[in-house]
């Protein structure tokens, strides 16, 4: 599969960077908090990223390198195929808890083990 992982620096992190990425995912059920409650519910959309998606998504990692946090990349012969990030800002009673920011995998890549290694690597950071 010729899968490399790195850290991704801010200055990279531009659309451009995910023009190979496919985030395409066909929704069924979706949990939803419902008078404190979690229900898992008949919901059905397509998520199918475009560049203004992109735009966002940059926008969110930039930020959460700028806050001391960290992402991380998977590629394969040189294109992005998935990446997770860590926020820098920790949250909890005591500042005790990292937040898993982002967490995508290709749409032809998922199942093969991309996700494990980027959420080891971004939990290391953490």
């Amino acid at each position: 599969m010729g899968i490399v992982y790195r850290k991704l620096a801010a200055e990279e992190l531009s659309p451009e960077l995910l023009k190979d990425f496919r985030r395409f995912q066909r929704v069924k059920r979706c949990w939803r908090k419902e008078e404190g409650q979690w229900l898992l519910k008949d919901i059905a959309f397509i998520d199918d990223w475009d560049q203004e998606d992109h735009r966002r998504v940059c926008g969110q990692l930039q930020g959460g390198l700028a806050s001391g946090g960290c992402a991380w990349g998977a590629f394969q012969a040189g294109s992005l195929k998935g990446f997770a990030s860590v926020d820098g800002r920790l949250i909890g009673s005591r500042g005790q808890y990292a937040v898993l920011a982002e967490m995508h995998v290709s749409e032809e890549l998922r199942g093969r083990g991309l996700g494990r290694q980027l959420f080891a690597r971004a939990a290391e950071e953490a």
